[in-house]
């Protein structure tokens, strides 16, 4: 029961009601919650501020006239301008989300796919300053998702899911049917009730409950949901996933799932592609690279957060402070020192005193005990924050 206290990434919802009751929001200087994205990031603060940077071509990062940039990134974070104050944020392929502190859900960016659940969007303009490549259709501006009593909002990809007050969970764009049109507003999903926690892969989404059960829906080609037989047909409606309990976090990413129990030990069952399994070993072809059998990851005893990011790299805090990381680290993701070479086995990256971390695309986040926000990982020519190198393989300071 103390190491299930101590886990820091409980859920969305409770890090939304710490917000709301003030205990996020008295902390002084302004610093960084929570960062989510992949081609495009976002930062929330203690203040319920909201910053972003990254790719900004679809509006994902407000109006593209006051970027003031020509590279397809921003040099630089951009305030984001909200109607109130954010307790959580989500970030899909090119889509942003803020929940405000009353309840409300607010999107802007690409709505081509029904991201901002909005409903459908037949005849959204093309920005005038913006190129015919880049056929906009989105909404520079937030637009409120007709949803409302939100506690939690999590997506990746093209989806978007979010945690209401009473425990039970929507989703957009979502299938009706099999083979049906999907529905650009926010649906129910049927089954969960007493919902803590949602975490959105690129293909599949994950469910905890109260009860430190998971549920899973989805693509099951590669084995994420846990169950058999894997297939390319989706899931359309959650199924528990079995061998799995006493959960308290799960993170869902491409094509694998992790989740972190309550006794300090992680979880990983899918895809081994990326050497996401922290076994030793990478193996990606479908027949001999994947399962769906929940398996632990080795050495892994005194966790108490996790993040996956979109799948390529796994970090998770331990009790004392440190990072253990495994999996992909093209461009020194991991924080090890070490970029280029796949991670099979746990390592531990260069940083110590650490609160919470975020796998976000090929970049790496953390906040310290002390407040401070470290970063590693890619990094490109005036691209903000690693604008002077390519490959950043070990945690540095960030404004």
């Amino acid at each position: 029961m103390l190491r299930c206290a101590r886990v820091l990434l409980l859920g969305l919802a409770a890090a939304a009601a710490a917000f709301v009751t003030g205990s996020i929001e008295a902390q002084s200087p302004v610093r960084v919650v929570k960062v989510v994205g992949d081609r495009h990031q976002l930062a929330l603060r203690s203040d319920g501020s909201v910053i972003g940077w990254g790719t900004w071509g679809y509006g994902q990062l407000g109006p593209v006239s006051a970027i003031g940039v020509t590279t397809p990134w921003t040099d630089r974070p951009v305030a984001m301008d909200l109607p109130g104050k954010a307790v959580d944020v989500a970030a899909g392929d090119s889509t942003s989300y803020a929940l405000l502190d009353d309840g409300t859900l607010w999107a802007w960016g690409d709505g081509r796919q029904g991201e901002l659940g909005t409903g459908a969007n037949p005849n959204l303009p093309r920005l005038s300053n913006s190129t015919p490549s880049m056929e906009y259709r989105g909404a520079e501006r937030p637009v409120k998702v007709g949803i409302d009593q939100v506690a939690a909002i999590a997506a990746a990809g093209h989806t978007a899911v979010a945690i209401l007050k009473d425990g039970t969970v929507s989703q957009w764009p979502r299938r009706r049917t099999a083979g049906g049109d999907p529905s650009f507003r926010p649906m129910a999903v049927p089954t969960l009730a007493n919902v803590t926690q949602v975490s959105v892969g690129w293909s599949h989404v994950l469910a905890r409950t109260a009860d430190g059960m998971v549920w899973a829906w989805g693509s099951n080609a590669y084995g994420a949901l846990g169950i058999e037989p894997k297939s390319e047909q989706p899931v359309l409606d959650p199924v528990p996933v079995p061998g799995v309990s006493n959960v308290a976090a799960v993170a869902a990413a491409s094509d694998v799932s992790l989740v972190l129990k309550r006794d300090g030990t992680v979880w990983v069952w899918g895809s081994n592609g990326q050497a996401q399994f922290g076994n030793g070993q990478r193996t990606s072809h479908p027949s001999v690279g994947t399962t769906t059998v929940p398996q632990p990851v080795p050495g892994v005893t005194t966790a108490v957060a996790i993040s996956a990011g979109t799948g390529r790299q796994v970090l998770v805090v331990l009790e004392d402070g440190t990072l253990r990381g495994w999996g992909n680290t093209d461009f020194g993701q991991i924080g090890a020192g070490v970029s280029g070479v796949p991670q099979p086995s746990v390592t531990t990256p260069k940083i110590s005193g650490v609160r919470a971390v975020f796998a976000v695309g090929n970049n790496s986040y953390a906040v310290k005990t002390d407040g401070s926000f470290w970063g590693w990982g890619y990094g490109a020519n005036g691209r903000w924050p690693f604008a002077a190198v390519t490959k950043l393989p070990a945690p540095v300071a960030l404004p």
